[in-house]
């Protein structure tokens, strides 16, 4: 049942997602497992969310990576006082490439 979610995002438009939706919700609820039923239960709560990315599939996925590393870089420079510089850090970041050293 866990992988087979996965194919969720693969739908091709929004009729085939909430048949899929509606299946694995059927499925889990009917399972003996206690973790597939709560698991049905949360995405019948969510399930205007779930089915709106097949509406305008967009995701933060690489907006969220810049916030990571924003927070990284912050936690580095942490007592440093010289914010315009941790600007143009930030500015930079997307520059940074990584090397293999030794």
């Amino acid at each position: 049942m866990k992988e087979k979610y996965r194919h969720f995002r693969e739908q091709d438009n929004l009729k085939d997602a909430t048949r899929f939706l509606n299946d694995w919700c059927r499925r889990g609820e009917a399972s003996k497992l206690s973790v597939l039923q709560k698991k049905a239960s949360t995405l019948q709560q969510r399930r205007t969310g779930l089915l709106n990315y097949h509406r305008c599939p967009i995701s933060t996925g690489h907006l969220e990576g810049i916030n990571n590393k924003i927070k990284t870089l912050q936690r580095k420079v942490y007592g440093h006082r010289d914010l315009e510089f941790f600007y143009l850090r930030i500015y930079s970041i997307h520059c940074i490439k990584y090397a293999l050293v030794g």
